[in-house]
């Protein structure tokens, strides 16, 4: 599952990188805005579906699990077709329009992807999930590149490519993975409100994401695309949350207490010690910046610290959390990340007026720290004494 996830962020992470090389800092800086606010959308209306399926599996409630997913199927259509249209106000761009358009439908496509894969993550099984996650790291790198090598514009490259993958994958999953029948009609109402302490959570973490939306805002155009182009180093280490969730939801729902506080206390350690092993670049920062993106990103140095300074909380703040919701504490980790997410939005806007790119790249990086330390207390108390597998 690491070399899966793995390959998928870092084809993610390549194909972005690429793309901000092609269209430069002003073009990439109005794709990433669109493409933030296009993927709040999603995890809001995907209602942090994958993780209730796995716990429900693992719990052996398949019901509630493939209920689940067919009530969020409706969401997730719907927010596919707001996206769409969101993206009608490019109409004076239409290369961009094209290239905005296909990422949103690509995200909508994935999301769905992800409930299905929840599935075997609730049983344990990896198979499915490599395969598809494969299939869907290797077809857009490849496509984009292909397609460049014939001449084709790199935003419509880019369309064609988001577009297949987002698509082959879902077929891919719809066959190795079935959903049976299931009584999602009479359940819905408790399904809903089960799962809405999970979907606060993810929804309020979602919204981190806007970030960029909030420096090209204030900041404009250019500023936003060094900043958005930057931060994309840190998607890889995302892979390590992304990649350990499925595994450890099941075992955290049969774990001890006491287990599951050194659990807790260790991932503490790695996202301290990650965060501060990442200032080692300090000297060669700008180096990196413009051997990775290429000369007009120059200055982005300052920022590629303060982006790389949340790398740990970036990894150990989900599997937290993932923890907590495992054993029924649903409303803890979703009240930890509403006040990260908000005090996150706002460092990032007072940072972006004050010092540009760097400035809210720092504010994103120190609130980040300081919400895995909230987490990690609030965790171990909550972890202390109670032994219940489920919320209330």
């Amino acid at each position: 599952m690491g070399l899966a996830r793995g390959l998928y962020t870092v084809s993610q992470a390549v194909l972005l990188v690429l793309l901000a090389r092609d269209v430069g800092p002003h073009g990439f800086g109005v794709i990433a805005s669109f493409l933030a606010a296009h993927t709040v959308l999603f995890w809001l209306a995907s209602m942090n579906t994958p993780t209730f399926v796995t716990r429900e599996i693992a719990l052996d409630q398949p019901d509630r699990a493939f209920a689940s997913i067919r009530l969020n199927a409706w969401l997730l259509n719907g927010s596919i077709v707001l996206a769409l249209l969101s993206s009608m106000l490019l109409l004076d761009q239409p290369l961009l329009l094209l290239a905005v358009a296909a990422n949103a439908f690509a995200i909508g496509s994935e999301r769905m992807t992800e409930n299905r894969l929840a599935i075997a993550y609730g049983q344990r099984r990896v198979g499915p999930p490599v395969m598809t996650l494969a299939v869907r790291s290797a077809i857009p790198l490849v496509l984009y590149l292909g397609m460049l090598a014939f001449g084709i514009n790199p935003l419509v490259a880019f369309s064609c490519a988001r577009v297949v993958a987002g698509v082959v994958s879902q077929i891919i999953s719809i066959v190795l993975i079935r959903i049976p029948r299931s009584r999602a009609a009479s359940q819905a109402r408790e399904i809903i409100r089960a799962q809405l302490p999970l979907a606060m959570s993810q929804s309020m973490s979602a919204i981190r994401m806007l970030d960029s939306v909030v420096v090209i805002a204030l900041a404009g155009a250019t500023v936003s695309g060094i900043y958005s182009a930057v931060s994309r180093v840190v998607s890889p280490f995302n892979t390590i949350a992304i990649s350990a969730a499925p595994v450890l939801v099941p075992r955290a729902v049969e774990a001890t207490p006491a287990r599951l506080r050194k659990w807790v206390d260790g991932l503490m350690l790695m996202g301290l010690g990650g965060s501060i092993a990442t200032l080692a670049i300090y000297p060669f920062r700008e180096n990196i910046v413009v051997l990775v993106f290429g000369s007009e990103f120059v200055g982005g140095g300052a920022v590629l610290v303060w982006v790389l300074l949340r790398v740990g909380a970036a990894v150990a703040s989900p599997l937290m959390s993932n923890v907590l919701q495992a054993r029924g504490f649903d409303r803890l980790a979703a009240i930890n990340s509403t006040v990260t997410s908000i005090l996150t939005l706002a460092s990032v806007a007072v940072g972006s007026v004050v010092w540009g790119a760097p400035g809210a790249a720092a504010g994103f990086a120190l609130v980040s720290l300081l919400g895995m330390l909230l987490l990690w207390g609030i965790g171990r108390m909550a972890l202390r004494d109670k032994t219940e597998v489920r919320s209330a």
